[in-house]
């Protein structure tokens, strides 16, 4: 039975028992690890008094049958996993108070010790919304950093998919068990990260995800990176939570502007607004205060914008305009803005239908 118990058997045992994370890591750093936590736990009244239902839980489940059965499961959907004790546990992980008692993993464990950079926003983006993540994606990737997100829909689906287009390294964070994929449409996509990146989630492979435990999970998109990205967010969007960690955490926080009446972007105008992040408009501006280099090869490919076609962009990002709405708005002479507006369609930023304009 002794030998049964091994720390690493210890810390799933309180992550099958869905023990109160903050609670049970401040006992085990009370009384100096996992397995003086384990050796008192029978034994001192005052346990059962600091962690409450979590107690119950944890003596149900000290149970030798139980937790073989439970570890056989990992094993047979090929799932692994890595305890605080593990080398390869991530450091920004074990700075929080309700660090993983467990990380179960698919894929390229090595990327945990990469620089790695969050990429969230909107589940509903604009067409400039897209545009915008697959230019900072692709381009963060290429000067080197692995790109997280949380395979959410929307922007963070973008965020992997435009990595691994360009043969980028991505790690997804679930707010869900392996076993239990959402939203659905995103299984190939996970199936593919699995694969050609890494896919963790501090929840049992079989948990299918609550209210609860997608923001949750935004804790660890930024415990995890050098920095987060917001491309589009709205006012109330679940992207403020990683916002907020972020912050509390001492990450980087970056945004893009957008047009002040599209409500996806009200979330990224109050940021910049209330001064709790640096607004960005290029890739090269991250890099720069991460003191990454800028490599030729972002360099050659990068979009580099003017003012007045930025501002196209941000008028285009609620949907299409006509000419005339577009002319208003820029107070350029006509010839300007066709001269601008044609560029901008060479360069396949914009298209048009007649005299109605739209994001390419």
């Amino acid at each position: 039975m002794k030998d049964f118990f091994s720390d690493k058997t210890l810390y799933f045992w309180l992550a099958v028992s869905d023990a109160s994370p903050t609670k049970v890591n401040a006992c085990i750093s009370h009384y100096g690890g996992i397995r003086d936590f384990y050796e008192h736990f029978a034994f001192d009244n005052k346990l059962k008094d600091v962690l409450g239902n979590s107690y119950d839980k944890l003596k149900k489940n000290l149970d030798k049958d139980f937790l073989t059965k439970e570890l056989e499961k990992i094993e047979r959907a090929e799932i692994s996993f890595l305890t605080p004790l593990d080398e390869k546990y991530p450091k920004g992980f074990l700075e929080l108070n309700d660090a993983p008692f467990v990380i179960f993993y698919k894929g390229r464990l090595e990327l945990l010790q990469s620089p790695c950079f969050t990429v969230v926003g909107t589940r509903n983006p604009s067409n400039y919304g897209k545009k915008m993540t697959k230019l900072f994606a692709q381009e963060l990737s290429r000067s080197g950093l692995t790109i997280v997100s949380g395979m959410a829909t929307g922007i963070d689906a973008y965020v992997h998919r435009f990595t691994l287009e360009v043969q980028g390294d991505t790690i997804a964070i679930l707010g869900n068990g392996h076993n239990e994929i959402y939203p659905a449409v995103n299984y190939e996509l996970y199936n593919e990260i699995s694969q050609k990146g890494l896919v963790i989630s501090e929840f049992l492979p079989d948990f299918k995800g609550t209210v609860y435990s997608y923001p949750r999970r935004n804790r660890l998109l930024s415990a995890l990176s050098m920095g987060v990205l917001v491309v589009e967010a709205g006012e109330k969007s679940g992207t403020m939570y990683t916002v907020e960690y972020a912050l509390e955490q001492g990450r980087n926080v970056f945004v893009l502007t957008g047009a002040a009446d599209n409500t996806r972007v009200l979330g990224n105008l109050r940021l910049i607004r209330n001064s709790q992040c640096a607004m960005v408009y290029e890739p090269r501006h991250i890099l720069e205060e991460l003191n990454i280099p800028y490599t030729q090869k972002s360099q050659a490919q990068a979009l580099q914008l003017d003012f007045n076609e930025q501002k196209i962009l941000d008028l285009l990002a609620n949907g299409e305009l006509h000419y005339d709405n577009i002319l208003y708005s820029t107070d350029l002479a006509v010839s300007d803005l066709n001269s601008l507006l044609t560029i901008m369609e060479i360069k396949g930023l914009i298209a048009k239908n007649g005299t109605m304009y739209f994001l390419a």
